[in-house]
């Protein structure tokens, strides 16, 4: 199963009762931040497929973020607002909103289309032959192959955690058990230094090839790699 983290900025809770709705789909993590500055710190941080964005009548001619996010980012971006007017749907749209949705909202409907901009904007491999594996990690280069054949160098302890996760793509690997396969300490130090292990790892990608790594922080248990995978074992002489 792939995850799909969602950032919910909704500054007045005026959709907390349909959003914890969504919240209950297995497939579908929301953060919740109450700022701008909270929203762009989570981002730097955490890599989103969806951005959820409320805005009520006073901010409804306000659509800054959603342009920026537009600009600088391949999310998901889904306007939620509480004043239902053609006006401000158009504004949505024209800022760069993939979905527009106006209270009362049906939460079924909003599932639907954060599930459906997940599957369109997950990069995948041109032309690949059905049931191919999309990345590959050849543990003899210590390289990332990507799915139009770029290698991208590893260290040693990227390519630890890559085949750990990759061995098991589609499936949730706990912190614990990345800790004691990289050889980190069990305290906030480790997971410090997990945290800028995968923050490196995104940009290094994302530097190299102008994708998202298909690496999902899984909140509360650990990381998913969700695209399918494979792991070249080394050669022996």
């Amino acid at each position: 199963m792939s995850y799909i983290n969602v950032i919910l900025l909704d500054e007045n809770k005026a959709f907390q009762a349909e959003l914890t709705e969504i919240a209950k789909s297995t497939d579908i993590y929301i953060d919740r931040v109450n700022s701008e500055k909270e929203l762009y710190e989570a981002l730097a941080t955490i890599q989103y497929n969806v951005a959820i964005i409320t805005i009520d009548q006073t901010q409804a001619h306000d659509l800054n973020l959603v342009t920026q996010l537009r600009k600088k980012s391949a999310l998901g971006v889904i306007v939620l607002t509480a004043a239902p007017s053609t006006a401000h749907r158009i504004l949505s749209y024209e800022s760069g909103a993939d979905h527009f949705f106006s209270s009362p909202i049906e939460h079924k409907e909003i599932v639907a289309a954060i599930r459906n901009l997940f599957v369109r904007l997950t990069p995948i491999a041109p032309n690949a032959p059905l049931g191919s594996y999309n990345w590959q990690l050849d543990k003899s280069s210590w390289c990332l192959i990507t799915p139009d054949n770029h290698e991208i160098k590893l260290t040693a302890k990227e390519l630890k955690f890559l085949e750990l996760l990759m061995s098991q793509f589609g499936e949730n690997v706990d912190r614990h058990a990345v800790k004691l396969t990289l050889g980190y300490t069990t305290d906030d130090y480790g997971n410090r230094s997990i945290d800028s292990l995968v923050r490196r790892l995104r940009k290094k990608v994302l530097s190299n090839i102008n994708i998202q790594l298909p690496l999902q922080t899984v909140h509360a248990v650990g990381y998913c790699f969700s695209a399918s995978a494979q792991v070249l074992e080394s050669q022996s002489n």
